[in-house]
């Protein structure tokens, strides 16, 4: 069986476009979470003088179709603001 993938590369028709790329500012889609799941995305901000910094950009949708999302600094520190916002519920 031959593959239309020589050495790695996709072949695309003359003229097409692209697939296009994933960005660093690019974030989840949220829409996408069923009941009781999580996802988490960590990203880099850039604060002029100050530098950089790593952030975690979290959503968890509840068994009731609610959607929790935050920004912290650790995926550890998302998971407690979500247990602090289930218990506060």
């Amino acid at each position: 069986m031959q593959s239309d993938r020589p050495n790695g590369r996709v072949m695309r028709e003359s003229g097409s476009q692209p697939p296009p790329l994933k960005g660093e500012n690019d974030m989840m889609d949220a829409k996408n979470l069923k009941p009781g799941e999580e996802q988490y995305e960590y990203f880099t901000h850039r604060a002029g003088l100050a530098g950089t910094r790593k952030y975690c950009q979290y959503d968890y949708r509840d068994d009731d179709g609610e959607l929790f999302s935050c920004v912290r600094r650790t995926l550890e520190d998302c998971r407690l603001a979500r247990n602090n916002w289930l218990d506060k519920r």
